[in-house]
């Protein structure tokens, strides 16, 4: 019974250290405001994704959810929880743009990549509620890249009216973190 208890620990160690040296050996990552890392969001029909990793069709894809989720816990400061969770709603943002562009055989995996991005924004818009925000450019950056989000939401929607409903979710999310963000930003300046 020991044995499998020290099996266990050491295979969640290695586990731990595997998930965890990728981000500490990382030659340059660059971080602009909210920590967006190699994606950015720039206009209606541009949205530059320089490497999203792993994508939600891929089997592993669990791995980098654990990978959030553990990285959210030993976060201990409220603004970098917002900021990671901000970088997170960016990165899924930048997956589902990716998934479009690879041509994602079914609309199932689509819309799951939809629904994905919809559930992280819930954490994004608790987060930002409970903050006590006083730097004014971090909630500018956040309604900036927040709107171009909802630009790309909107091409997506026009290109597939069957995740209309889905999309329509999202947004509505988004309209909730851009009117909190806005009353944060007045009480800010």
């Amino acid at each position: 019974m020991q044995i499998k208890q020290l099996v266990l620990v050491i295979i969640l160690i290695l586990s731990l250290i595997g998930f965890l040296m990728p981000s500490i050996f990382a030659a340059e990552v660059k971080t602009d405001g909210l920590g967006a890392r190699d994606v950015s969001i720039e206009a209606t029909n541009s949205i530059r994704v320089d490497n999203p990793g792993i994508l939600q069709t891929n089997p592993f894809y669990f791995v980098k959810e654990w990978g959030r989720g553990i990285y959210r816990v030993f976060t201990f400061n409220p603004i970098s929880k917002l900021q990671y969770d901000f970088q997170v709603v960016t990165d899924k943002a930048a997956e589902l743009k990716r998934l479009e562009e690879i041509g994602v055989a079914d609309k199932i995996n689509l819309r799951a990549a939809v629904l994905n991005y919809s559930d992280s924004l819930k954490p994004l818009g608790a987060r930002l509620r409970s903050a006590d925000i006083k730097a004014a450019d971090i909630l500018d950056d956040l309604i900036s890249k927040t709107s171009k989000q909802e630009q790309l939401l909107e091409e997506l929607k026009s290109r597939h009216s069957d995740l209309k409903s889905d999309i329509d979710t999202a947004k509505s999310y988004l309209d909730q973190i851009l009117e909190v963000a806005f009353e944060k930003l007045d009480g800010a300046r």
